[in-house]
């Protein structure tokens, strides 16, 4: 066997490995929670760019779901934008997070599970957003399609998707392994190893588009220049390149 492919091999072991422990806990949930609430990138790069989207687009009445969830950290933003608690739900793995939130917005609806999965808390054409940031990269490709499509049961007649993630360029340190596709795990900002599959551009866009959805926007969100006054290092890290990407689609009939 060519060095290649037992490296290959290997690191289908840890992805498998990876998978099964997504259903308890992705990663140590009290770090991470500890991290969101002083993210550099939700700060200047995923939160203007669900803002901006959802912009003129959404009232106190709008129904929206949000996908990996957390603590709520986006709740809470949505929330102080002017939605109802009522009309969120937020659907995560792990029921710690859950229970954070749960004590903060009990008016939300907290569902525990996987985005990938059948989810029989939620009705086919009940909402009219569903949102998800930065755990995408987590899904394989199974599930990734699998909530693609759950996205399209649950959206009303012209209903809208945001999906918030990793840059796949950022992702891949050599750009010449950037078509390999492979599943493994990456280093997260607050220290840990945790599943990552990656995918390209393409790979995302094709998804959606093949789940039903129209495409109404690709964007790569930059960093406002002000935000080297927050923390330069973080700066320099988040400049290098492009770190997030995000997709904006309507659903179509």
């Amino acid at each position: 066997m060519l060095k290649r492919d037992v490296l290959n091999v290997q690191m289908h072991f840890v992805a498998i490995q990876n998978a099964h422990k997504m259903t308890k806990d992705v990663y140590d949930v009290k770090t991470y929670a500890e991290f969101a609430k002083k993210s550099f990138s939700w700060k200047y790069l995923e939160s203007p760019t669900i803002e901006k989207t959802l912009k003129n687009k959404v009232g106190k009445e709008t129904k929206i779901i949000e996908a990996g969830c957390g603590e709520g950290r986006l709740i809470e933003f949505l929330i102080s934008k002017g939605l109802a608690e009522e009309n969120i739900v937020g659907i995560d793995l792990s029921q710690y997070l859950l229970d954070i939130g749960k004590e903060k917005f009990p008016k939300v609806t907290w569902i525990a599970g996987s985005i990938g999965d059948e989810i029989k808390e939620i009705k086919n054409g009940s909402t009219d957003w569903v949102i998800s940031s930065m755990v995408l990269d987590y899904l394989d490709n199974k599930s990734f399609q699998g909530f693609l499509e759950n996205c399209f049961k649950w959206l009303k007649k012209d209903g809208q998707i945001l999906l918030v993630f990793p840059h796949p360029v950022r992702m891949v340190a050599d750009l010449s392994k950037y078509f390999m596709r492979v599943a493994g795990t990456n280093r997260t900002p607050w220290g840990e190893m945790v599943p990552y599959n990656h995918r390209t551009v393409g790979d995302y866009i094709n998804g959606v588009i093949k789940a039903g959805f129209e495409i109404k926007e690709v964007i790569e969100p930059e960093l406002p220049k002000e935000s080297i006054n927050d923390d330069s290092d973080a700066y320099k890290r988040y400049s290098a390149g492009p770190m997030r990407l995000a997709i904006y689609a309507v659903k179509n009939g």
